[in-house]
């Protein structure tokens, strides 16, 4: 299974950043990846990730591969997603969004926040890590640096994560 690992050194680490992958070194950085088996419900759907989620709405509204990616988690649900590649727009509640556009991005933040919503431990590792740069560059198991996503650049990602960090220390000071 294709997995993602940290890029930085423990040293590059102390520097204030951290690098959120499935095969991360601590379970912050796992914890807060797409693949993290952290089921949560999006507009009356129950996704068993974000992963699950984001391959699942490149499939055709009500087909069933859109109903059975949504319960997969990980490398599993990054599989199911393979046979959409190319896939330029996405269908989400009757909509038709452009696939990299701002609304495609909003979209996933809406499940990004749903995630931590309704995973507090996930949530609360997300505070923890207090103001350290979060970063998503994905690496094979010996080292070498992987493309960026054209849909959700790791760069987006994690200013998604970064913005909803900041929107929830907001909260929890209220």
């Amino acid at each position: 299974m294709e997995q993602e690992t940290n890029e930085f050194t423990p040293q590059e680490n102390e520097k204030n950043i951290i690098n959120i992958g499935s095969r991360g070194e601590t379970e912050t950085e796992r914890m807060l990846s797409n693949f993290a088996h952290t089921p949560f419900e999006l507009d009356g759907i129950r996704y068993e990730s974000v992963e699950g989620f984001w391959q699942s709405i490149k499939f055709p509204e009500g087909s069933d591969d859109r109903i059975k990616t949504v319960g997969l988690v990980g490398g599993k649900a990054k599989r199911a997603g393979r046979q959409t590649r190319g896939v330029e727009e996405i269908q989400y509640q009757g909509q038709t969004i452009k696939v990299g556009s701002p609304e495609h991005h909003g979209l996933m933040g809406r499940a990004i926040r749903a995630k931590l919503e309704q995973n507090p431990e996930a949530l609360k590792l997300l505070l923890d890590m207090g103001d350290k740069q979060i970063t998503h560059i994905l690496k094979t198991p010996d080292g070498k640096i992987l493309p960026d996503s054209k849909t959700i650049p790791g760069a987006v990602f994690s200013q998604i994560l970064m913005d909803l960090r900041e929107e929830f220390k907001t909260l929890s000071k209220n």
